[in-house]
């Protein structure tokens, strides 16, 4: 039974999720699904042992498949010739490192606006261009099945330029009175599985710090860089199957600032709450074509006192496959109030260690 995954480290056994949906029919003359697949082991598993569950490989009936294709069975450091059988696809955000196994996310976000969307939900011209960039870098290492540790750097600029420049020329990260680049943030990262029968949901919690002074320019001189507070950002991740080639990803993830200097008659703390959903489609193992649409309102005294709505497109191509992962996207602000109508260019490089 070799699709059965023993993880003696973590005292786990790693089934296929077929054990979960027919988990009655297994049960009928066994107390455990680890004692039904002792019957026909040589050396048994012991019954303490925890049960989790990889994703069912719909292939698995398909003999040409079986001669050429991979499982997408999660990698266990017990078993190394399991090691050339992932792909990047089957790690969405959704899903956790096992012991030893950890990644690095270079992100890298454009956003460029020359227009807004004023208190009435009407669209107006600035008079300037307004460009902002973030980098986001990433690092996450797997404790176990159920828990990741790690920390992220964000670096970002901004550049306030004439209607008619290039978003782009952001770039070029000059310094001066209307452009200016720093090391933002930094802070720790946490994701867990909080219900180990749900392997498709996962929390993922980071804590980031103000890094660099007056982010918000307000005695500086330089333009609004981002916001002066202590960050914390709560992303609920689930993802679901449809059918062979299809999948659903859904995140909710609240953001909840602290000023990190009190302003006298303001509010300390504000709160937003985005949420995503992304359809994506995998033409072949090693390529990701997704669309997306996200929501995201800002929280005030009264209820909601700006939100905005993005549509995008995007793709994702494993460069080294099941190592590294290259991922470029474009989105409009089609909607909004009190907010920007920009658009953003993505481009983002992830590794992965196994």
């Amino acid at each position: 039974m070799e699709f059965i995954r023993v993880d003696s480290l973590n005292k786990t056994v790693l089934v296929s999720e077929i054990f979960k949906w027919y988990e009655e029919d297994f049960l009928k003359e066994n107390k455990s699904v680890i004692s039904f697949i002792n019957k026909y082991r040589t050396i048994a598993i012991h019954e303490k042992y925890s049960t989790d569950y990889y994703p069912y490989n719909w292939k698995i009936n398909d003999i040409k498949s079986m001669l050429t294709e991979t499982t997408t069975a999660p990698y266990d450091p017990t078993e190394p010739k399991q090691k050339e059988k992932n792909s990047t696809q089957d790690f969405t955000p959704s899903v956790l490192y096992t012991k030893g196994q950890w990644e690095y996310k270079f992100f890298n976000n454009l956003y460029s606006q020359t227009k807004g969307y004023d208190v009435n939900g009407n669209k107006v011209k600035y008079n300037n261009r307004g460009s902002y960039f973030s980098s986001i870098n990433q690092v996450l290492f797997g404790v176990n099945s159920r828990l990741n540790l790690g920390i992220d750097f964000w670096v970002k600029s901004v550049r306030i330029d004439d209607t008619t420049s290039s978003p782009f020329n952001l770039l070029s990260f000059e310094s001066g009175p209307n452009s200016r680049t720093a090391l933002s943030n930094i802070g720790p990262k946490l994701k867990f599985q909080p219900f180990k029968k749900l392997i498709h949901l996962s929390v993922q919690t980071t804590f980031l710090i103000p890094i660099a002074k007056d982010q918000e320019g307000k005695n500086n001189g330089k333009p609004y860089l981002s916001d002066d507070s202590y960050i914390s950002i709560t992303q609920i991740f689930y993802d679901q199957a449809i059918g062979k080639k299809f999948q659903l990803f859904f995140q909710l993830a609240p953001w909840v600032y602290i000023k990190k200097d009190a302003v006298p008659n303001t509010n300390r703390v504000s709160v937003s709450s985005p949420a995503d959903i992304f359809l994506s489609y995998f033409p072949t193992k090693r390529l990701t074509l997704y669309i997306q649409q996200e929501f995201w309102p800002n929280f005030g005294a009264k209820g909601i006192a700006s939100w905005f709505r993005q549509e995008g497109i995007g793709a994702k191509y494993q460069i080294i496959k099941g190592k590294l992962e290259t991922e470029a996207s474009y989105t409009r602000f089609s909607m909004g109030q009190n907010a920007g109508a920009g658009a953003t260019y993505n481009f983002g490089l992830r590794f992965i260690h196994l």
